[in-house]
């Protein structure tokens, strides 16, 4: 997707946060809170991330909505960033896609990163940012195409964009969901983190 397509979904995305269809949270004043941790630090990221709502999977992907084939599966990435125990991932084999729980998102959180392990030396798979309401209506914008090899790595971080609009939503908060869709291939992913705070 060319910078200027990019540009011109968001700026419908911000007519629509403006409309009224962005989820506005109504939680408690420290939602978009949470432990932060380093889990990307070895590969030269040391920003903070907070773990997405069973980014790891050791609950059976506990509020996901995983559909066509979308599965949890006894696999984990070799590093075991989310703790010595874990023992799961998220299988996409093609067609597949899954979308995470809702996830506080301010001006502050720029981007999401996880790890991907592909079925052949070249995989992609498409992150999405979903939007809605609670009458249903629903805004989805692709952010980025994530490509992996045929062993785990850590995925580069992916730009949210949408951060950009929250200050246009009540208390500068906006709800929204990450729907990752196979591209090419399938893919096998564990440990979703958000960077909540811009550094350097």
């Amino acid at each position: 997707m060319s910078p200027a397509a990019v540009t011109s979904r968001v700026r419908l995305l911000a007519l629509a946060v403006m409309a009224g269809l962005a989820l506005a949270a109504p939680a408690a004043a420290d939602a978009c809170s949470g432990e932060t941790s380093n889990p990307f630090a070895p590969w030269g990221d040391l920003a903070d991330y907070v773990a997405a709502p069973d980014g790891g999977f050791e609950q059976g992907a506990a509020g996901w909505s995983l559909e066509d084939g979308a599965a949890v599966v006894d696999a984990n990435e070799p590093w075991q960033v989310g703790g010595p125990d874990d023992t799961h991932a998220l299988s996409l084999p093609p067609g597949s896609s899954a979308l995470s729980p809702r996830i506080c998102i301010t001006q502050a959180h720029p981007t999401i990163r996880f790890f991907a392990d592909g079925t052949r030396p070249l995989s992609a798979l498409v992150v999405s940012v979903v939007l809605g309401d609670d009458d249903g209506r629903i805004t989805e914008l692709p952010v980025g195409v994530v490509v992996a090899g045929a062993q785990w790595q850590p995925a580069a971080p992916t730009p949210i964009l949408v951060n950009l609009l929250a200050p246009l939503a009540p208390d500068g908060e906006l709800w929204a969901r990450f729907r990752l869709s196979p591209l090419l291939g399938a893919l096998t992913v564990d440990d979703l983190y958000v960077d909540p705070w811009k550094t350097t």
